[in-house]
Parts: C-alpha cells; sequence; structure tokens
C-alpha cells in the first residue's frame, strides 16, 4: 500500500496512456500578514503571458454530461412529492426545463421516482443542481430497496455565493445505509431529498440526472492548503513515512514569508511527490470581485506557479472554499479541477461524474469523521477529499492523530489508493462515456 514518488510517476503516465486528470477556509492569522499583499516573499509576480496560461478546453463543458442518462426531468410524471413542492422550472442545465423543489418555512422536500428494480451495486448517480439558497441546504439521493432500507449519498454542504449561482453537477457519495438489511441489487425507487437548515424557505433545480459505473477501488486526496511551514516541518514526515502524496494548495503572494514554506521548500516537496497547485488567501475573496479581478488574480497565480516550474498549476483551491457563477466562468479559462464544497461532516463523490471545477472536500478536524470517509470510500468504491491547514489550527485534527488517519488508510490495503488533484483529474477524463467538446 505504502507509495513512492516513482510510484506516482508511473500512476500518472499510466492513466495519460489510458485516456489517450471559518472552519473549512483558509485562515489568516496576524503572523500570516508579514508579507507584501501584492508579490510573493521570493520575488515580484510577473507579466501575465495569456497565451501561454489558459487552458486548451473548458472542462466543465467538455465533461459536462458524462455516462448515461437515467432522468433529464422533461416529465415530472414520474415524480412523487412525498412532502414539500416539485415543480418545473424552465432554468434548465439541459433540455427545455429542470424540476424546482421548494421548501417553505423550514421544511425539507422529498421526491422519489420508480427505479424498478435495478441493481445499483456498481453504479454512481449525479445530477446537476442549482440552487439560491446554497448555504441552507444540503441535498441527498437515497436508494431505497424493496423493504424501506436505504443508501443515503450526500452533498453535506455547498459552498457557492447565494447572489450569483450557477448550476454545477453533483455525485453525492454515500453517507450513510441501512446496515446489513440495505440490497443495492434491487432498488425500487430512487429519491432526492432537498434538507433545510433554516426556518426559512429554501429551492433547488434539478437536472440532467445520469448513471455512472464504479471504479474497481476507492481514492483519497489529502489537501493542504496554504503551504505552511508546520506542514514542511510536521506533516510531510508523517506522510513521508507511509509513502503518501499530498495536494497542496499555495497562495503565492504568501510564499516565503511569515509561516509559509519558501519555494525551495515548495520545490523539495515537489521532488518528494507532492503537487503543488494554485490557490489565493483570504485578502483575496474570489466572490467579491469582478471578473477581470478575478481573471488577473487566477492568471498572476498560474503564471508565478509556472515560473517557478511547479507541475499542479492547472488545479485550483478556491480561498476559503467561495465560488460562484463568474468565479467558475473564470477558474474555467486557466485550471480544469478543483473548487471545494467543503464539509465538517462526510462529503465524498463519485469518481467520474463530479463538476469538474466544484469538487467536495471533508474537513479534517475530527479523526472519526476523516475515518469515516476513508471506510466509505474502500466500502463503496468512491473518492473522498481530505483538508487540513495547520495541527495548531481548530480546522486541523492533531499531529497524532493524523498520524493515526493514515495508519488507517495503510491498513486498507488496495481497496483504497491515495492520489493527488492531477491524478484524480486523470481518473475522471476516464470515466467519460462519449462526451464531446461543448
Amino acid at each position: 500500500m505504502r507509495q513512492t514518488a516513482s510510484n506516482r510517476r508511473q500512476f500518472l503516465a499510466g492513466t495519460a496512456a489510458a485516456a489517450a486528470l471559518g472552519l473549512a477556509g483558509c485562515s489568516m492569522g496576524s503572523s500570516d500578514t508579514t508579507t507584501n499583499s501584492t508579490s510573493p516573499g521570493d520575488g515580484q509576480t510577473p507579466d501575465v503571458n495569456e497565451d501561454t496560461l489558459e487552458t486548451t478546453y473548458k472542462s466543465r463543458e467538455r465533461y459536462a454530461h458524462p455516462g448515461t442518462s437515467f432522468d433529464d426531468f422533461e416529465d415530472l410524471s414520474k415524480w412523487t412529492a412525498l412532502t414539500g413542492d416539485v415543480e418545473s422550472n424552465d432554468t434548465s442545465f439541459a433540455g427545455s426545463q429542470s424540476a424546482k423543489l421548494l421548501g417553505e418555512n423550514g421544511s425539507n422536500t422529498l421526491i422519489e421516482r420508480a427505479a424498478d428494480s435495478r441493481d445499483f451495486s456498481d453504479t454512481e448517480l449525479s445530477m446537476a443542481v442549482r440552487t439560491t439558497t446554497p448555504s441552507k441546504i444540503a441535498v441527498n439521493v437515497r436508494l431505497v430497496d424493496p423493504f424501506g432500507n436505504q443508501m443515503v449519498r450526500s452533498l453535506r454542504r455547498i459552498s457557492q455565493d447565494g447572489d450569483d449561482v450557477a448550476w454545477f453537477r453533483t455525485a453525492p457519495g454515500t453517507f450513510s445505509t441501512s446496515g446489513d438489511a440495505f440490497d443495492i441489487t434491487q432498488i425500487e425507487r430512487v429519491q432526492v431529498h432537498m434538507l433545510n437548515a433554516t426556518t426559512t424557505d429554501a429551492t433547488i433545480s434539478l437536472d440532467d440526472m445520469r448513471t455512472h459505473p464504479k471504479p474497481d477501488k476507492g481514492y483519497i486526496v489529502l489537501s493542504w492548503d496554504d503551504s505552511r511551514r508546520s506542514y514542511y516541518e510536521d506533516g510531510a514526515p508523517i506522510n513521508d513515512e507511509f509513502g503518501f502524496n499530498v495536494t497542496m494548495a499555495t497562495a503565492p503572494r504568501l510564499v516565503g514569508g511569515g509561516n509559509f514554506m519558501s519555494v525551495g521548500q515548495l520545490k523539495e516537496r515537489e521532488e518528494a511527490g507532492d503537487d503543488i497547485c494554485t490557490h489565493g488567501s483570504l485578502a483575496t475573496n474570489y466572490t467579491e470581485e469582478s471578473g477581470e479581478e478575478i481573471r488577473e488574480t487566477m492568471a498572476q497565480n498560474k503564471q508565478w506557479l509556472r515560473n517557478q516550474g511547479f507541475d499542479g498549476a492547472n488545479a485550483i483551491v478556491y480561498p476559503g472554499n467561495n465560488y460562484n457563477a463568474t468565479v467558475l466562468s473564470e477558474a474555467s479559462k486557466y485550471h480544469y479541477i478543483g473548487g471545494m464544497n467543503a464539509s465538517g461532516s462526510v462529503n465524498t463523490t463519485g469518481l467520474y461524474s463530479f463538476d469538474p471545477l466544484v469538487l467536495p472536500r471533508t474537513i479534517g478536524n475530527d479523526l472519526s469523521t476523516a475515518k469515516e470517509v476513508v471506510d466509505n470510500v474502500a466500502e463503496f468504491k468512491e473518492c473522498g477529499i481530505l483538508n487540513f491547514h495547520d495541527f495548531s489550527l481548530n480546522n486541523t485534527m492533531t499531529a497524532g492523530e493524523y498520524e493515526q488517519l493514515l495508519q488507517h488508510i495503510d491498513e486498507t490495503g488496495d481497496a483504497i489508493e491515495v492520489i493527488t488533484l492531477d491524478e484524480l483529474w486523470e481518473l475522471r477524463k476516464q470515466g467519460e462515456n462519449g462526451s464531446s467538446p461543448a
């Protein structure tokens, strides 16, 4: 199970050939502000070369409709509202309409349709969602067998800003099941449950529900934000002990100053197998900026990573996990994978069907929750992204607990592989079924 940097390079070569991949936010304490807000600690941000920075295609468009259609929501007579209300909505992700769920005065909404005893044991399920009340809801897809037992696949939190919302695809990972009694080989009903976390109204629109094959094992991404020196000193040695590589989201303007790693230390970690991708400090909140300002910052950050020779510049983690429609539009021009909907509870995803720039993460502050992510990913062949910052912060478990977590991952043997965002992107591309550029 234990991996090496050479194993990682072999993985990338193999998948490329086969394809032909608050609590959640990044904290900035007083000691984190020692570098100049306009330039990295190890050098000035260079001029942007747009010709070399933009992606060759937009991943959210090319991979918008993976897999096989299960329900296009053009005929809502297939669906029954058990609680709350469902109605047609002419704002759609595909086709002429979507299904709009409304939960009034704090109520939840639950809709269902027949599944005709379908076997879902090796099948992921994804759908496009859009909500004007993102911070208020979680979304569950429930697979129900003939005896009423169920599997709950859940998107626990949507980090999108409510004033500028966009459609995105979600492939909710497994949150819970009805124990040993649940029979996934004969699913009678598929339900979608919008959980309203407030006493006011909440709404969500659904479209383009699709099925996808599962991989032959589970995958874990260890995602470390900010590239603090504490990771270099305390976290990296633990990862090296187990041979696990991580993705480090790096804000160029913080590099080399205060509590942050230097370019040399980042290069050392990349040579050891870690991925270095682009990030931003909370001093830059993308959801409060114009498209032009976002574009300039993203281009500068990517250019800096390119100039330093880092390979992970096509991945991005939004500062504070915050994003909106404008952020997604601009990120698509420079990056293929990233984003994040971050939750403190189990928040995983199917492997082959997520929106490339709206991945879910589970905040790594609680060891038992993180172990549950690992167990679910191993059992149900899904992907979990565990997010960390600094062992001294309340959004990250202690170093001792982190070592226990990696031991727990290691004990799963061949049931789980630890990968980086770059490797996840290679896998995501492999899962396509006849998709073409938009």
